[in-house]
């Protein structure tokens, strides 16, 4: 029975999910989405960002298990959705030349 309640609550989290995309307007694709800052004081809060999912590990429990989790992390923020939309070209222009220069070893090593 155990399995059945975690199986209902993981569906619980997707349906909560999908509720607040459609109601917000956010926009999912992989690893990057378009939505409006709910977690950061008050002046960033309400504003729309972009943003991207990265993997990390935590400890759980007393014993400290490693498990896998994922975080969504803003990049670009702006007062209205419009704005984050305007500066999304910027951000992967910037993100391209960076890509160039690491892949065409014109960076340091670390040591």
């Amino acid at each position: 029975m155990t399995d059945d309640i975690q199986e209902l609550i993981r569906q619980k989290r997707e349906l909560e999910q999908r509720i607040h995309l459609l109601m917000s307007g956010a926009i999912i694709r992989d690893k990057v989405k378009l939505d409006r800052i709910s977690f950061a004081g008050k002046y960033q809060k309400g504003k729309w960002a972009l943003f991207y999912r990265y993997d990390h590990v935590v400890n759980r429990g007393r014993g400290g298990l490693p498990q896998p989790r994922t975080k969504w992390t803003p990049i670009i923020n702006g007062e209205s959705m419009e704005k984050v939309i305007n500066q999304i070209p910027d951000a992967i222009n910037a993100l391209t030349e960076l890509y160039e220069i690491a892949r065409g070893g014109e960076h340091g090593t670390d040591t």
